[in-house]
């Protein structure tokens, strides 16, 4: 199943480099978020410098050395914000090391991914130094060889080695890209590297620090089994990931038989740090605990955000995104406020944005009014205008021609022809709403609301960045289950409100894109929650969206 959408852009390193190096020269006392957006931006260009430096297979050489002598560096200065010790050597040794690195032979255009940790799902460098700091109380002194995966493995494995360093430790810090399979993946190194990696000593500890795992374990544990080719004892090698996972679960076989051998230090995350007020944990679904209306909603908790009630002041504090990714998503809150579609948000802070909780009765699949339907077609046709982006609509013919069949089986391959056919011409682009599930639309005493309308248009899954609105309608049509004389109602309403006359020829080739990846994510998630409600209620949704998408293939092959 296509279900996942890395999203990438090609951009010159130079003038990100010069940015972060005249932050670095300011001098000024620098904060946490300060340290952390540093940290993070550094490690993003890490990562696609080191990439395109070493396409097929990892080594040591100046380059790599230079690059993580900087890493190492913003992972102490990290580390000194967040005890808020003085760090002024620090920021003037960074920015002599990125001034110089931006100077130096480089490559002209390097593809540059947004780490998903940081830009959806609530991980912070933070965890990764608790996990430093847990190791090193472990093993005494010893010289730790620090292993970062990449992409977003490299700047937290920067904390990490940070941390190490500023207790005491000696640490060779490295990065790998993980190669191969997804569920057989492994790290290629070269001569220089591998000797640089061997073991040199008893006291020599491995550290491999990535997010995750995923699905599969393998990116960690192919690496544990990269370094014991290298001769590294395997009660030696310890795993520093995001979360301490249950091994039963993963797709690869050698992950679940690997991930138990080796110790592995996990960070604790406490939102006290970065809430200054008391919560609730709202996360991986605990929110229908509280929302009795809402209780029987299917959710995959791995992919949902974090997110943190006050209840005293009946505000959400919901992770937005670290840095750029947060302040982005707070002005889309904001112009949303505006027009009348959401709660204005309050404050923003290490990723969290407030947000007022709204009061209201969700919307109910089939039970659709003529003012939710008028709401929507106004709500779709400012998302067009507002969020509007030059780019081409990412392309979804990849996602149909691997979805349906896999679905469908060959009856559903064969019906592929129009429709892919049809996806050639898409509309006009934007930033989307990606989320329009039917209890996601409110009924407020001051009209209907969008609630969760800031990032799923903008993350890793489809629609994906940007893409042809009539996507979201699509959605709105199939999630709250429109009889076709209500789907045509809205589509004609969106196309008088938006300008889009081409909408609703565009409409069946982008419904049976929206089920094929609805359906094919109903059933990944139905087999990873097996024997959970979850799991059932996936199964259940799978059902629904695989009946929609065989209606949909053959009203498409007759419009």
């Amino acid at each position: 199943m296509l279900i996942y959408l890395t999203q990438s852009s090609e951009i010159d390193p130079r003038p990100r480099l010069a940015e972060l190096a005249r932050a670095l020269a300011s001098g000024d006392p620098i904060s946490v978020e300060r340290a952390r957006e540093l940290l993070i931006d550094y490690g993003e260009l890490e990562a696609a410098v080191l990439d395109a430096h070493h396409p097929a297979r990892d080594d040591e050489d100046e380059l790599s050395r230079r690059w993580r002598e900087g890493a190492e560096t913003l992972g102490r200065l990290f580390c000194r914000a967040l005890a808020a010790r003085p760090s002024g050597e620090l920021l003037l040794g960074a920015a002599k090391i990125v001034g110089a690195l931006g100077r130096g032979p480089l490559p002209r255009r390097v593809p540059l991914r947004p780490p998903e940790g940081y830009a959806h799902y609530g991980l912070y460098p933070e965890q990764y130094v608790d996990a430093a700091q847990t190791m090193a109380r472990a093993i005494g002194p010893a010289e730790v060889v620090c292993v970062g995966l990449r992409s977003i493995g490299t700047s937290l494995s920067a904390a990490f080695a940070g941390a190490l360093l500023e207790a005491g430790l000696s640490v060779l810090s490295y990065t790998a890209r993980p190669r191969g399979a997804p569920d057989d993946r492994t790290l290629r190194f070269g001569e220089r590297l591998e000797r640089a990696l061997a073991p040199a000593g008893r006291d020599r500890w491995y550290a491999i620090v990535d997010e995750g795992p995923g699905l599969s374990g393998s990116s960690l544990c192919g690496a544990a089994r990269a370094l014991e080719e290298l001769g590294a004892p395997a009660h030696r090698v310890a795993l520093v990931p995001s979360w301490d996972a249950d091994a039963s679960g993963f797709s690869s076989p050698a992950a679940r038989q690997r991930w138990p051998r080796h110790r592995r230090f996990v960070g604790r995350f406490d939102p006290a740090r970065l809430i200054d007020a008391p919560t609730l944990d709202w996360s991986a679904g605990a929110w229908r605990a509280h929302l009795p209306a809402l209780s029987d909603i299917a959710v995959q908790p791995e992919h949902e955000r974090r997110k943190y009630l006050d209840p005293e002041k009946r505000a959400l504090h919901r992770f937005v995104g670290l840095g750029r990714h947060g302040r982005v998503r707070r002005a889309r809150a904001e112009a949303l406020a505006h027009a009348g579609f959401g709660a204005a948000p309050l404050e923003l802070a290490h990723g969290l944005l407030a947000l007022p909780l709204s009061p209201g009765r969700p919307a109910s699949p089939g039970a659709a009014d003529g003012l939710l339907l008028e709401t929507i077609a106004r709500y779709l046709a400012f998302v067009r205008r507002r969020f509007a982006c030059s780019e081409e609509p990412t392309a979804l013919d990849e996602l149909v021609a691997t979805n349906v069949p896999a679905l469908l089986g060959e009856d559903g391959a064969r019906a592929l022809g129009p429709i892919e056919c049809a996806l050639a011409r898409p509309g006009p682009a934007a930033v989307l709403d990606g989320r329009m599930l039917a209890h996601e639309w409110l009924s407020t005493p001051t009209g209907w609301r969008k609630v969760d309308a800031l990032e799923h248009g903008d993350d890793h899954f489809y629609p994906g960045r940007p893409q042809d609105p009539v996507w979201d309608l699509a959605a709105a049509i199939v999630e709250l289950r429109l009889d076709g004389q209500a789907a045509a109602e809205l589509t004609r309403s969106y196309a008088q409100k938006s300008g889009d006359r081409r909408a609703a020829r565009r409409l069946p080739a982008l419904t049976v894109a929206y089920l094929a990846f609805r359906g094919g994510y109903a059933t990944v998630a139905a087999e990873r929650l097996r024997g959970t409600a979850d799991g059932a209620r996936f199964t259940r949704e799978r059902g629904r969206y695989l009946a929609g998408l065989r209606r949909a293939l053959a009203l498409a092959g007759r419009a």
